[in-house]
């Protein structure tokens, strides 16, 4: 992927240690770096007949025009995993569209004990897939074709080859 969206998350507390993470809709395309929240694109190297490696991506526009799934940024060692809470996408990651979610925890204490809570953020991100020129033009007419001998130079041959092209937009554009 040419270029790679960084989420970024804050927090007031001191020493907060932040951790990325996508819900299952995300981790199906995507990966996230957990510390950094650089998302990248899911994909891998396959070779050819010829023995040539070629690497390719989930990501295809034929398939699949829109992809939407869920950040999730936890201050502490998350435990229940990414949920979709909400985000209004007009928002376009402003504090007021994320709300925060307290997680809560179970745990043994003593008086000495000092339990810190956990909290959580999410925000929703909407992938386009565009297209790229990836298919053929294909003949949708096919010949024979037929013209009289000793015809002169410039006759019109009759019959007419039309052709197509499964790509959007300009890159279907056959001539």
């Amino acid at each position: 992927m040419a270029y790679e969206p960084i989420i970024i998350a804050h927090d007031r507390d001191q020493a907060a240690k932040l951790t990325y993470e996508l819900s299952s809709e995300g981790k199906q395309y995507f990966t996230i770096d957990p510390i950094t929240g650089v998302i990248t694109t899911l994909g891998g190297d396959e070779k050819d007949e010829n023995g040539n490696l070629h690497s390719f991506s989930l990501l295809d526009r034929e398939k699949t025009e829109k992809i939407t799934f869920s950040v999730c940024v936890t201050d502490g060692t998350p435990t229940n995993g990414c949920g979709i809470i909400s985000l209004d996408h007009n928002s376009q990651g402003n504090k007021e569209g994320i709300r925060q979610k307290h997680l809560q925890q179970s745990v043994d204490t003593s008086n000495d004990d000092i339990v810190h809570p956990i909290f959580t953020a999410s925000a929703t991100v909407f992938v386009t897939i565009l297209d790229v020129n990836d298919n053929e033009p294909q003949f949708i007419t096919k010949g024979p074709f037929s013209i009289h001998e000793n015809q002169p130079r410039f006759t019109q041959i009759n019959g007419r080859l039309t052709a197509l092209d499964a790509d959007a937009g300009e890159n279907g554009h056959v001539s």
